[in-house]
């Protein structure tokens, strides 16, 4: 039937059958289960007990790697201990393990939330955790006051368990943790050859994890002549040091949406590294991971060749938009709903309004949301701005973007909405129908519902090249305080001025 490992798809099928029963505790069988094994705990938390079915031993043989899969996506936080359950995003880190120094030991998520704004409480959050800590937990969006904390599968967009899902998870955890990656097997780098990123950059990835790129160490060994020393810190030039140890790099680690995947461990090699970062955390995520790597090897050599140098919270930036753009062109001729990418931005067809959104990454932090909204003469409507703490993913960012483009469109009563992005992750998601249970999932969920809530006509989605976004962009920047956004009716700022001049002038040449 094509399955490299029965065992692994057997695994996971009793997985899908564990994961059904979780989420469907008024069905027969549900109850049948809990009358006889687990009357005072959910079917994740019981234990195998005395004299069990081999239905039940079967069951509970898969229930560690069900569970370890698993984290809470936070509603009104009432069921999430803070420390004890797993519910901080991506899933790098499982559970909070920081002694508890404001909030007791027992304490809920719900303590955290300020039950005013239903927002997280900024200062409590600070005094209770770790910077680290603290950025990861600002960037979990919260929605309603009165939506339910929810179990998600942490492997995918929708946040729901599948076989496929579990069985990749099943190869990942039993192939490449007991050393087959190791030893060089085809399932390992046949994942690698796999990564969606530029051809060089899946190269520069051998080389790295064969710690063979012509670092200062290894070239002053064949010619004495040459440096071995770091060009940003002056110590002994390895792999090791370059990529984890040098202060430089490490602090642009620490600046990325991968800090956690920099910080978790003191790994022996870069093979160890790369295996398990593949290993813990969703492809698109090591793609941006690998394409940060192969930025700060093309920053090292143009400071060792050039003395040119970008600004460091440029180089991931830089790093991710490219990735994107390589990505938009191996997905021109997918069966998906994305539009005809222009290089210039075009006006909307009559009676139309055109809502281009963006973000971006801020030096100090946090990411900037900036939407530009015009009609169909090329007019501005509204320009907006806001600044958001916490460690979002880019991909988060991007669909957080479009949300309050979409909010602001929504205030004006615009009745037929072009959304506009330079995101291909969010145009990728947005068609998906049926239930989401993620973060991300919800997001875009509510951005189909803000465009076909009564009273607009229609509402489409397109992807744009960022040369077409750039007024989004340049909003996107322009806030320097938080959290208040800042909206601009009827005329730009004067810092978008010559942008929408440029755009009228692309328009006129089309």
């Amino acid at each position: 039937m094509g399955f490299r490992d029965m065992k692994g798809f057997n695994k996971a099928l009793l997985a899908k059958q564990l994961w059904s029963l979780s989420q469907r505790p008024e069905a027969l069988i549900s109850k049948l289960l809990r009358a006889k094994y687990h009357k005072q705990c959910t079917i994740l938390e019981a234990r195998l007990g005395g004299q069990p079915s081999y239905i039940w031993r079967s069951i509970m043989g898969i229930q560690e790697f069900l569970c370890q899969g698993l984290r809470w996506r936070v509603g009104n936080g009432a069921q999430v201990r803070i420390w004890g359950d797993s519910w901080l995003p991506d899933g790098e880190v499982a559970f909070i393990s920081s002694v508890p120094r404001v909030l007791p030991v027992d304490s809920f998520v719900r303590e955290l939330i300020d039950l005013v704004t239903d927002q997280w409480d900024i200062d409590l959050v600070g005094r209770c955790f770790s910077a680290e800590i603290a950025e990861a937990v600002l960037a979990i969006p919260l929605r309603a006051s009165d939506e339910q904390d929810r179990l998600i599968w942490r492997h995918n967009y929708h946040g729901g368990y599948t076989v496929r899902d579990g069985y990749s998870k099943w190869l990942d955890d039993f192939k490449l943790r007991e050393g087959i990656a190791m030893q060089g097997s085809p399932e390992f780098w046949k994942k690698v050859w796999k990564l969606n990123i530029p051809p060089k950059v899946r190269h520069f990835l051998w080389k790295f994890t064969r710690e063979i790129l012509p670092t200062g160490v290894k070239v002053n060994a064949k010619n004495d002549q040459r440096s071995k020393t770091c060009p940003f810190c002056n110590e002994p030039e390895t792999q090791k040091h370059y990529f984890r140890e040098c202060a430089w790099s490490s602090r642009i680690w620490r600046a990325s949406p991968f800090a956690k995947l920099f910080e978790t461990q003191n790994y022996g090699n870069c093979l160890e590294w790369v295996v398990e970062v593949m290993n813990e955390v969703q492809q698109p995520i090591v793609e941006g991971w690998a394409m940060l790597l192969w930025a700060l090897w093309k920053e090292r050599n143009a400071q060792l060749f050039n003395g040119a140098k970008w600004p460091e919270h440029e180089i991931v930036l830089k790093s991710q938009s490219l990735l994107e753009e390589y990505q938009v062109q191996q997905q021109r001729n997918d069966n998906m709903s994305v539009g005809t990418e222009h290089r210039k931005w075009r006006r909307p067809p009559t009676g139309w309004t055109k809502v281009n959104t963006d973000a971006g990454m801020l030096a100090g932090g946090g990411f900037g949301l900036g939407a530009v909204i015009r009609d169909h003469n090329g007019r501005l409507i509204a320009a907006a701005a806001k600044n958001i703490r916490g460690s979002h993913t880019v991909e988060m960012a991007e669909i957080l973007a479009a949300e309050f483009g979409v909010q602001i469109a929504n205030q004006l009563d615009v009745t037929r909405v072009a959304l506009e992005v330079d995101s291909l992750c969010l145009v990728r998601h947005m068609p998906e129908e049926g239930e989401v249970s993620s973060e991300m999932g919800i997001i875009c969920r509510n951005i189909k519902k803000l465009m076909r809530r009564p009273g607009i006509a229609e509402g489409t989605i397109s992807h744009v090249r960022r040369e077409a976004n750039q007024a989004a962009h340049i909003m996107a920047h322009s806030k320097t305080n938080w959290e208040t956004r800042e909206v601009w009716l009827d005329r730009a700022p004067v810092f978008l001025l010559d942008q929408l001049r440029l755009d009228d002038v692309a328009i006129d040449l089309i």
